[in-house]
């Protein structure tokens, strides 16, 4: 731009992915000013929220410069620690990160998914309480994960959610049977419906048929959800969080992003044959072969030629059949 009317845009690398802290200076040669903020790169389109938790030691939402916000409990007592997040049974705090596109609401009955990682070191012998949720217009809470030794034998817990109930004890709970070994780390994917404000929840899944269980507490009402949380309470005990995406498909809850729509063209130049496809089409090989009714398809060695989003690979005065393909 010029004089005092100027934009910035920052593109982060391809394939770079999560959040990171952007400070900008801006002087016309005698007074100085400057603007501190968090730039997310987000894994894909349906990826409304990504923490991997990249920051230093310390406040979470010191840390993060803004992209957490407290909204309960003592400011700064929810931390990092060796890049994951600290949930502490000694404090209170709760913070919370907007989702893109924020608010979803209900009559739209969008399935919003969560997914992370996480270990329990210290759990409460009693009730178990909620340690994420999402929040919802009213400041309510919806989808609440809640990790308790209540239905567990002595030296394992059990994971289960809720639509909007506190703990393991409360009526509608659900909980996945299976009895979990204290420091581990395993992955959770909770879908929340915006219209019905019903919560599913699956463990370690390989996909959505994976065993997975809904909780049944009525909830009051359904409002438009805003923002995920975490959050700090004797009752909820000692874990770590780490790696989480809010996303609007089980997939990418799950780390598995779509594949770009991928057009292979052929035209010619002069004597030459030229086959293009774009750059966005990662983890796919060009290859060929002279027969249809083949399944020899054979690697094409020849290295592409990139120009703009295309790459591009010649067919120097070819003879005879060929046929082309992408090999994901």
């Amino acid at each position: 731009g010029s004089a005092s009317n100027r934009t910035i845009t920052l593109t982060p690398a391809v394939g770079q992915t999560g959040n990171a802290l952007v400070r900008i200076s801006v002087s016309d040669g005698v007074l100085t000013t400057n603007r501190t903020f968090v730039l997310s790169a987000l894994p894909s389109s349906g990826t409304l929220f990504y923490e991997p938790f990249d920051y230093a030691d310390g406040s979470l939402v010191t840390n993060s410069l803004g992209l957490w916000r407290n909204h309960g409990g003592t400011n700064g007592s929810l931390t990092v620690v060796n890049k994951e997040a600290f949930i502490s049974a000694s404090y209170t705090e709760d913070a919370n990160g907007l989702l893109r596109g924020e608010p979803y609401a209900v009559a739209t009955g969008t399935n919003l998914y969560y997914s992370l990682n996480f270990s329990a070191e210290n759990l409460p012998t009693v009730e178990g309480g909620y340690f994420a949720h999402f929040i919802s217009s009213g400041n309510a809470f919806r989808g609440r994960l809640i990790a308790s030794t209540v239905n567990a034998p002595i030296f394992y817990y059990r994971i289960g959610v809720g639509n909007g109930i506190n703990s393991a004890t409360n009526s509608g709970y659900a909980e996945i049977p299976i009895n979990l070994t204290f420091g581990e780390s395993n992955l959770v994917v909770v879908r929340y419906n915006v219209g019905t404000g019903r919560t599913t929840l699956w463990l370690n899944p390989t996909d959505q048929s994976s065993p997975n269980v809904t909780a049944t507490d009525v909830l009051g009402s359904t409002n438009a959800v805003s923002q995920f949380a975490l959050r700090q309470s004797a009752f909820a005990g000692d874990l770590y969080v780490d790696n989480i995406r809010v996303t609007t498909t089980f997939n990418e809850a799950l780390g598995i992003l779509p594949q770009p729509n991928v057009s292979l063209k052929i035209f010619r130049s002069g004597v030459d044959a030229v086959v293009s496809w774009p750059t966005a089409a990662t983890g796919f090989t060009l290859q060929s072969c002279d027969n249809l009714t083949t399944t020899n398809w054979q690697n094409v060695l020849t290295a592409p030629t990139v120009v703009g989003s295309e790459n591009f690979v010649t067919n120097v005065s070819p003879t005879g059949d060929a046929f082309f393909r992408l090999k994901n």
